[in-house]
């Protein structure tokens, strides 16, 4: 126990510094998958169709 303690404290930084970086990949990795799945238009609607205005419908 104490030979694991002192690996520890002799590696502490180490040790913190690698969780911190995994812990920002594993929250950029989440924030990249979140943003991947933002709604969008539906595909059977055309936006050149949509934009065209030169003839108008009946109220």
């Amino acid at each position: 126990m104490a030979n694991l303690k002192a690996h520890y404290y002799r590696f502490q930084h180490m040790i913190w510094f690698a969780t911190g970086l995994i812990g920002i990949g594993i929250g950029l990795v989440v924030w990249w998958q979140c943003s991947q799945t933002a709604p969008v238009l539906p595909r059977d609607i055309s936006p050149s169709v949509a934009a065209d205005q030169s003839t108008q419908k009946a109220v």
